[in-house]
């Protein structure tokens, strides 16, 4: 082959052996031996081929006997397609929880290229029913994009419209430590969306554990370089009224952290999660008090023990959500949910003084049964030594109810 082929040239000669046999940029790629990515930016110009896979294509155009004039007159046809694709308009997607969730997990193991490739990692020991069922479900619902898996270990899909959309609401491509990323402030108009990129986040970068009694839901750890976004983590959680720490480790890395019981029971409940990984370790912990040990144990073997939970664990409803449209965890949710309204109660009466009314109406030992505790327990209530359990709150004040009191005279007045 005596011609000398320009660097420009060769994207003519890709599109032309397209052209010429009808072929899709996938078809040509296993054609030549190389990976679709690779056709995709060599023919929009965003990367020329280096020498080995120059030496694919020309071995491939002497097996073909094609002629390279030929080729280059047809493709330089169709060389402006891809000048078209880039002045059309921006993608105008409608706001929705998916395309937040989507934005939430690029924002955790997301990466952003400027040819308009968006490549997303995952864990393939405990995440692959997560990217199946519901990463590149996103993807395609949103997008119509086709994915590809780059490695055992990520996912990728070409978008120059999307990758143009992201960065018009202020994801641009590149490092996102560079970039000192944010969420982008449109979902912070809407609390449904909020949920859905932290849900994202949680997903990706995240974890639920429980291990020696001691909770904690982790939305990620974050370098000193990811200010903005942990920032606004910070910020959405707030926003959701879901209480949270900072923590600065010896590393300078953040961590965004839960430890509280019924905090964690209030993410579950209205961020929640699409990944089974965290959906098996929360109801192992939540049914069973479980201490999931995955890295030792085995995301298959945790799976086997949710199974006798929920035989259809694998096939549960995305996202998942802790509340009553989970009706086989109903009586787990209903419990959780008189605690919830009991911890915000709790602080707003003198229950020393409602207790003592009610053991002159009804008597320290009926109320002892009525509860299953112990008068001792009764007793230490009625002295203020003890404050009643927040699962017990709702309850007393239904019985004070009952025995006709006037529990508005017991409200504490709270100073500010």
């Amino acid at each position: 082959m005596k011609k000398i082929i320009q660097p420009k040239d060769w994207q003519k000669i890709l599109i032309g052996i397209r052209k010429k046999n009808n072929y899709s940029q996938t078809t040509l790629a296993k054609e030549l031996k190389l990976s679709r990515n690779s056709v995709s930016r060599f023919e929009a110009l965003q990367r020329f081929p280096n020498k080995e896979s120059k030496e694919k294509i020309v071995n491939y155009l002497i097996l073909k006997n094609y002629n390279i004039n030929e080729l280059i007159n047809k493709g330089t046809n169709y060389s402006n397609e891809y000048k078209t694709r880039r002045i059309k308009s921006e993608l105008n997607l409608k706001l929705s929880e998916k395309l937040a969730e989507l934005i939430g997990i690029i924002l955790g193991d997301g990466e952003i290229r400027s040819d308009g490739t968006i490549r997303i990692s995952f864990d393939p020991k405990k995440d692959v029913n997560y990217i199946d069922r519901r990463v590149i479900a996103l993807i395609q619902s949103i997008l119509g994009n086709k994915v590809y898996f780059e490695s055992e270990k990520r996912i990728s899909f070409g978008n120059i419209s999307f990758m143009r959309y992201l960065k018009s609401i202020g994801l641009p491509s590149g490092s996102k430590f560079e970039n000192n990323i944010k969420i982008p402030s449109l979902f912070f108009k809407n609390n449904k969306y909020l949920c859905a990129v932290l849900r994202g986040l949680f997903d990706t970068d995240g974890y639920f554990g429980y291990l020696n009694g001691s909770l904690e839901l982790m939305l990620g750890r974050f370098s000193e370089k990811s200010v903005n976004l942990v920032n606004d983590i910070s910020l959405a959680l707030k926003k959701l009224n879901i209480k949270h720490k900072i923590i600065t480790s010896n590393d300078g890395q953040f961590k965004v952290r839960l430890t509280d019981k019924l905090e964690i029971i209030r993410f579950f409940s209205i961020i929640g999660s699409s990944n089974l990984r965290n959906i098996v370790r929360f109801l192992l912990w939540r049914i069973n008090k479980y201490e999931a040990k995955i890295e030792i144990e085995g995301f298959h073997n945790l799976l086997l023990k949710a199974k006798k939970i929920d035989k259809n664990i694998e096939n549960i409803s995305f996202p998942f959500l802790w509340n009553q449209n989970n009706k086989q965890f109903k009586k787990y949710i209903k419990e959780d949910e008189i605690e919830i309204k009991g911890s915000k109660l709790r602080d707003n009466y003198s229950w020393s003084k409602i207790v003592k009314e009610l053991i002159n109406k009804r008597g320290q030992e009926s109320i002892a049964n009525h509860f299953k505790i112990t008068k001792r327990s009764v007793r230490k209530w009625r002295e203020g030594s003890r404050t009643p359990s927040k699962k017990y709150i709702l309850s007393l004040l239904k019985m004070s109810e009952e025995n006709k009191m006037k529990i508005n005279k017991y409200k504490v007045i709270k100073n500010g």
